[in-house]
């Protein structure tokens, strides 16, 4: 282990040298390159995961620095966070302290989203400060009483608030304030408050929501296929504090229920509703189709001809071949000719009896 040891103290000189120097960044990526070196020739020797992770957060947080010193002098492509925080992940699955790793890697996102901030870019440090959140409750899943992560957490949410207004901000100040007093209580001696569920965990309950709804319309049951429809609704509704790349899941969820919720709609005759549901459809996906043919039967249903025209002449646009289209809008047709019929018949009683009362003015 001598060997480690000596590169352990490397890291330690290293991290003293806080100047800005190109010959820095490189002198961290040859000690890194050594000790991997080393690393591949102890494979599986006992001990040898734990004095790995001690030099790697030791390295970790000495690159941290060293991109602190740097400051405005760094450059996009340096991206020296975004190496250590690498290093880190590919360690985790073999390290005894996995949740140390973490940690660190949490630390090292925050302080990038830092510099963001700083210089403007919000979405960035937003998505920053979010996976460095997701770094603090992997740890914390690992070691559920880590003070300094639900410390750290409360920190991150307090940051991501300030980034937000509304009830949106509010969420994020409630997780701020949850993850104080957990660290509070576990400092105390106490049993840490329970924690609700994730919004991950949220997400996954509302989709199993809506798979119960379903079950429940196949079988006719409508009644609680709409409980659960309207459950889901509830779990998303004000669901804050995701990757933005579930953000598009949501509103893909939330499509589909909407959809499901107008077909009940327009299954119980309740046309008025089922256009209230088809409207927030369109408005989150206009081109979607299932919600235009549904629309347009909806408004047929309530003899609004044109409107139900417009959504139908659409609907056939994108499906051409679509029969069930197709036999809708010849319905559409029928009932058009026979309100011009009908309009016809009213004028035409109109004038006759305009003409009788010219014949036979009152005296």
């Amino acid at each position: 282990m001598s060997q480690v040891s000596d590169l352990s103290t490397s890291t330690q000189q290293l991290r003293g040298r806080r100047f800005p120097d190109d010959s820095l960044d490189q002198a961290y990526k040859d000690l890194y390159e050594k000790y991997a070196d080393l690393v591949k020739g102890e494979e599986g020797k006992e001990g040898q995961e734990g004095a790995r992770d001690e030099i790697l957060v030791a390295w970790a947080q000495a690159y941290k620095q060293h991109a602190g010193a740097r400051g405005d002098a760094r450059l996009p492509a340096d991206d020296l966070y975004l190496i250590a925080t690498n290093k880190l992940t590919e360690a985790i699955p073999t390290s005894q302290e996995a949740w140390k790793l973490h940690f660190v890697a949490s630390d090292l996102l925050y302080d990038e989203a830092m510099y963001m901030k700083h210089h403007d870019n919000k979405s960035k440090a937003d998505a920053l400060l979010t996976s460095a959140r997701d770094r603090l409750q992997q740890a914390l899943s690992i070691k559920p009483n880590y003070v300094e992560a639900l410390d750290q957490l409360s920190v991150l949410f307090q940051e991501q608030s300030a980034l937000r207004q509304g009830n949106e901000q509010m969420w994020f100040v409630g997780q701020a304030k949850d993850a104080t007093r957990q660290a509070d209580a576990i400092r105390a001696g106490e049993q840490a408050p329970r924690q609700g569920p994730t919004p991950e965990a949220k997400f996954e309950i509302a989709s199993q929501e809506k798979e119960k709804g379903n079950q429940y319309f196949k079988t006719g049951d409508l009644q609680k296929a709409m409980f659960h429809y309207h459950s889901c609704l509830n779990y998303l509704n004000g669901l804050f504090g995701l990757p933005p790349a579930m953000e598009s899941k949501i509103t893909e969820l939330k499509v589909t229920v909407w959809n499901n919720m107008a077909t009940v709609h327009l299954k119980q005759g309740k046309s008025e509703r089922a256009i209230e549901k088809l409207d927030k459809v369109l408005a989150a996906s206009p081109q979607n189709l299932k919600a235009l043919f549904r629309r347009g039967k909806a408004h047929l249903s309530l003899n609004d001809i044109d409107r139900a025209r417009a959504d139908l002449t659409q609907a056939q646009s994108m499906a051409p071949a679509d029969a069930e289209i197709t036999r809708e809008l010849a319905m559409l047709e029928r009932k058009a000719a026979q309100q011009a019929k009908k309009q016809s018949g009213f004028y035409a009683r109109m004038f006759d009896k305009m003409g009788q009362d010219e014949a036979n003015p009152s005296k």
